[in-house]
């Protein structure tokens, strides 16, 4: 917890900046000037807008810059600034801050009064000012403080000069009272978005929240921010990791340092968070105050110490910072996202800790550039790794590369990891279950998977998202940053030595160590391999000992297919041995992809109620199971390929199915009647099912959106039925048999598309 400095000194400042300038650039120069100072949110003096005098002023604003130009010393206003400016500076020097600017003039035309100032210089002294002597050593003391001049800048660009004065003394109110990094990389950005100007004389209570995932700058912008505002105010508290004080001392200590800090106070007590709350209204309603609470995780914490906006005087600003953007969302009004860094700040951040410059160094600029793909624009993993490889040879920067391909940075996992800790079992075990198999795999898919294992996808998923721990792309993927995956995936790892002791296996060598090895365990709930990848070696035991084994998709990649006549073939596997078929398979799989399964039948001793996925492409089975199964969960049924297939099973007792795709299954003679009674089926894929005599002649597909019998070359009848379903439907009947339509007509009225080539 850290409160703010609230001397007499830093509380009496009311601007940030006074300029002294003339005229002449007003519509100009100042005016850009004054635009850039307000994005970044520097509250500035203008004079004609504001109620007190430019002497008055100056006297409130830290910030006391120049701008000195040709015409400057002919205006006895700019002239008696500057000697206001130098006395003040004079009498208090820890207090203000002097810059000067030379802009089209230079430094020495000003030290000696030469040119124009020269000229200007005559006609003060032919009207007999007895300022003059002061005015002459006031502008020969100011042109010795450190200066900008234009044309010093490259080609002479007025926006380059502006930038670096607003630059430079943004930089300089950031580092406050609070400890901030040195190399603000990306918080000009804030500035502006947060659009900070709009608090510092609003008449309104503003309460903000500042989230995202650990380690991605929230509380370092929260600190800039505070360090930027709090002279503004005149009472400030910045409640430094709320979680962790809450944890450690509780809420009632929280409630009393908030107050301590902005009444300055020491000598309150407080028992109870309902105390503390009764406390908080009554010190704090009569004040125009500047509140933190950093790394909020719980409603409760929010409730005790900011629980709505009559609680403060009109004019606070109560800012919180979360890794919960949903939590936020209960009681805060404006929330903004800590995004990470884009490539050219990346960068820049990068290149500040690994070599204290702003680029990389020319035989360092491809590693670099590694890191910082790795990094995603992660600052604390910028910063970090620029410290670590910080004077190291090119041969260290290549090996410390090669070791965050097997294994994350130690610091950056711990400091990602508190993402993790936030969320409850439930939420954890989904999350690693995406971050170990299902990256980039369609939202929907996923969230089968995932309502299958009783894991409440709606709730939960939402929740990661509100955590910032995955993302929803555009065309419906989960998508999460490769340092978070990086971490879930060493969360899995790291209890552990052993594979075999590993909730997920998903890396080639730890499956095949344990799969080659029967060392299967009942710790394991996942496996996921390309077989493409690997030599395998199955046995009948192989899965013996998986009793809680919920995924395991063992699948070919695209580059295992080839084309031929239309026909997608799977090549000959030589890298998986098969000494014998598998006796057991879990009866917790839900999903259950098998590319290349080379036995006839699946397990009798397996029941797959609870599987919500299965896919045995490019698989021998001639059936998949003997008898009626209840599979009240099962989504999706793929069988593409399956040329021993001759029958379909009965779908009497598997009523939420969505998708059957039999494509390619060139035995395939009759699919069971009991299809046509699938009223949830959206996708029904016959397509190249040469030796197809028959189609359910009973139909009620309610739902059905694409029904494919493109190249059934015997297909040479379709039930009416069929033509008058109301949904939506792609039908692909070339290829076929077919030579008439129905006599009674066709009544598709959502039709979306028809093939009969």
């Amino acid at each position: 917890m850290a409160s703010s400095d609230t001397s007499p000194s830093t509380q009496r400042w009311k601007y940030d900046v006074f300029v002294s300038f003339h005229e002449d650039i007003l519509k100009g120069f100042m005016s850009h000037l004054f635009s850039d100072f307000k994005r970044k949110g520097i509250h500035c003096f203008h004079d004609g807008k504001e109620e007190m005098s430019s002497s008055e002023a100056m006297e409130v604003s830290r910030f006391l810059v120049i701008v000195f130009s040709k015409n400057f010393a002919s205006s006895t206003k700019c002239l008696n600034e500057v000697l206001k400016i130098i006395q003040l500076k004079t009498m208090e020097k820890e207090k203000y801050e002097i810059r000067t600017v030379f802009y089209d003039v230079k430094p020495a035309v000003v030290r000696y009064q030469l040119d124009s100032y020269r000229e200007a210089f005559k006609v003060h002294e032919d009207s007999l000012r007895k300022e003059v002597p002061d005015w002459r050593k006031a502008l020969a003391d100011s042109a010795d403080f450190s200066g900008k001049s234009l044309q010093s800048e490259p080609n002479g660009y007025e926006s380059a000069l502006i930038d670096i004065i607003s630059k430079n003394i943004f930089k300089a109110l950031c580092h406050g009272p609070l400890d901030v990094a040195e190399n603000l990389v990306g918080l000009y950005f804030w500035a502006e978005k947060l659009k900070l100007h709009q608090f510092i004389q609003s008449s309104k209570v503003h309460m903000i929240g500042i989230c995202g995932i650990g380690g991605v700058g929230k509380t370092t912008v929260a600190r800039a921010i505070y360090n930027k505002l709090y002279i503004h105010f005149h009472g400030c508290s910045f409640c430094e990791d709320v979680s962790w004080f809450e944890k450690r001392y509780g809420l009632p200590h929280l409630q009393k340092q908030l107050i301590n800090d902005v009444t300055m106070t020491r000598d309150l007590k407080i028992r109870s968070v309902g105390q503390g709350i009764s406390e908080i209204k009554k010190q704090l309603r009569s004040k125009k105050v500047l509140i933190f609470l950093d790394n909020v995780d719980h409603r409760r914490q929010l409730e005790a110490l900011a629980g709505n906006d009559d609680w403060f005087c009109p004019g606070s600003l109560i800012i919180v910072t979360s890794k919960d953007k949903q939590l936020l969302a209960h009681q805060v009004k404006e929330i903004y996202e800590v995004d990470c860094l884009k490539y050219d700040e990346a960068v820049e951040l990068f290149s500040l800790h690994a070599f204290k410059q702003k680029y990389p160094k020319d035989k360092f600029k491809i590693l670099s550039h590694a890191v910082v793909q790795y990094t995603e624009g992660h600052p604390f993993a910028l910063e970090e790794l620029g410290r670590f490889l910080f004077g190291k040879d090119v041969c260290e920067w290549e090996d410390k590369l090669r070791k965050l391909q097997k294994f994350p940075h130690a610091e950056i996992h711990e400091k990602l990891k508190t993402s993790y800790d936030c969320l409850d079992a439930i939420q954890q075990k989904i999350f690693l279950d995406i971050a170990c198999f299902f990256r980039g795999e369609d939202r929907d898919f996923v969230t089968r998977i995932v309502d299958g294992c009783d894991l409440f996808s709606d709730t939960n998923m939402s929740a990661l998202v509100d955590k910032l721990l995955i993302t929803i792309s555009a065309d419906e993927k989960l998508q999460m940053l490769g340092l978070i995956q990086r971490m879930g995936m060493e969360i899995v790892r790291e209890k552990f030595r052993e594979p075999a002791l590993h909730s997920r296996l998903w890396i080639p060598d730890d499956v095949c160590k344990v799969l080659n090895n029967n060392e299967g365990t009942d710790a394991i709930e996942g496996i996921v391999l390309n077989l493409s990848s690997s030599r395998l070696c199955i046995g009948s035991s192989t899965f013996t000992k998986m009793k809680i084994l919920r995924i395991l998709k063992l699948y070919y990649g695209c580059q295992d297919v080839y084309d031929v006549e239309q026909n997608l073939m799977v090549r000959e596997d030589s890298k998986t041995i098969y000494s014998g078929s598998p006796e057991y398979l879990s009866s917790e799989l839900r999903l259950l992809c098998w590319h290349g399964y080379p036995f006839e039948y699946l397990p009798s001793t397996f029941f797959p109620e609870c599987l919500v996925t299965l896919d045995m492409s490019y698989s021998h089975v001639k059936e998949l199971w003997s008898g009626t199964k209840c599979l009240e969960s099962l989504i999706h049924m793929k069988l593409r390929h399956c040329h021993n297939l001759t029958t379909t099973v009965d779908f009497t007792n598997i009523p939420n199915l969505k998708e059957l795709d039999l494509e390619g299954c060139t035995s395939l003679v009759e699919v069971h009647m009991s299809v046509g009674i699938l009223k949830r089926l959206t996708l029904l894929n016959l397509k190249n099912c040469r030796n197809l005599l028959h189609f359910p002649s009973f139909i009620e597909l309610d739902s059905l959106q694409i029904l494919n019998l493109s190249g059934c070359s015997k297909l040479d009848n379709l039930p009416e039925e069929l033509y008058r379903v109301q949904t939506t439907l792609e039908l692909h009947v070339d290829g076929t048999a077919l030579y008439k339509l129905p006599s009674s007509g066709m009544s598709l009225t959502n039709l979306r598309e028809l093939s009969l080539g």
